[in-house]
This record gives C-alpha cells, structure tokens and sequence, in this order.
C-alpha cells in the first residue's frame, strides 16, 4: 500500500500561518498496478489562515501558540475551547463548501470527494500522483 498525497500548503511559511488547512490525496492499494484499488485520504489539520473567522484571528495574534499548543496542559479556559471548537467549525465548513463546490448534483459522499479530489489536483496539485498513473478512482 502507498499513500501518495502533498502536505505542501499545509506547511507553514513565513507568517506562521499555512495556505491550507486541507490536503487530499489517494490511496494505492497495489501500488505497481495502474488499474489496482484506489482509495481517498482527506487530511485536515489544524491551522490558522487568513480567512479564518476574526474572533479565530485574534485569539492566534494573543496567542501565538495556537493552534498548537502542548496536550500537557488540558486545562483550557473557555477562550481556548471556544476558539479550537471555532477553528474546527471553519475547517469543517471549508471542507464541506468544496465538497458542495465539486459535487455538480451528486449525492454519494464518496463520488463527492472524488470529484473534490480531481478538483483539487487540477487547481493547485494537491494529491497529485508522483508518477502520474491513475485517476482516483475505486
């Protein structure tokens, strides 16, 4: 088996912020095989961007730490739930608006996130195959 997915733009840059928080890729099950079992693999990572919701934004200017801080401390005080629980929510959203965004109509989840997944790789080569066999599909 070989996951084959670019973590790129969730890297982050100069500003300690990634371009992404959001990075699909594909799964090869018989990875010598071009007409082998696919699989998709969405990752989402826990990162601040600019078009994160403001409160978000100004949790991560007080708190440069965010969100990354260290799991030994599990005491967070309601600002710090409250704003992991809203980047959560603006991840999810993001996600969910591109899989509407490739979904042109259809209602299976996994066709969706295929359709994302080629959607993906056409605009900015997330997920792209290093060898450039398959299609991702199942």
């Amino acid at each position: 088996m070989e996951i084959v997915i670019d973590a790129t733009p969730l890297h982050f840059g100069d500003t300690s912020s990634s371009t992404s928080e959001i990075a699909v890729g594909q799964i090869l099950y018989e990875p010598g095989n071009p007409e082998g079992p696919t699989g998709i693999l969405v990752y989402l990572k826990p990162a601040v961007n600019a078009n994160m919701p403001i409160d978000v934004l100004a949790f991560r200017q007080a708190n440069p730490d965010f969100p990354n801080h260290t799991t030994l401390n599990q005491w967070f005080l309601e600002s710090h739930f409250e704003s992991y629980r809203a980047l959560g929510y603006a991840i999810g959203d993001t996600f969910v608006a591109a899989l509407k965004a490739a979904n042109n109509g259809e209602t299976n989840v996994h066709l969706q996130a295929k359709a994302l997944l080629s959607k993906l790789r056409q605009g900015i080569g997330v997920g792209t195959q290093q060898d450039g066999k398959g299609d991702g599909s199942s």
